[in-house]
């Protein structure tokens, strides 16, 4: 009868591992209700922060401004 309630089905051994599960889930949770409220302070700041929009345009869309000369260097071996 022990060896049933240790390793039997819903015995410890599978609570053991059940509580490792959730405690992974857990973390996982955490991990993206972070990246979500990131997402959502990003979204929010693309849609009223002209600065923030202007820093994109230019950091991952490459773009410049009209009146802005672009320089550049070729490197010398």
């Amino acid at each position: 009868m022990l060896l049933f309630i240790i390793y039997g089905d819903n015995g410890y051994m599978e609570m053991q591992h059940l509580i490792k599960v959730k405690q992974k889930l857990l973390l996982k949770k955490k991990t993206l209700n972070q990246t979500n409220i990131n997402l959502y302070s990003k979204i929010n700041r693309l849609k009223d922060d002209p600065v923030f929009i202007e820093n994109i345009a230019r950091k991952e869309l490459g773009m410049v401004m009209p009146d802005e000369i672009i320089l550049q260097f070729r490197q010398i071996n």
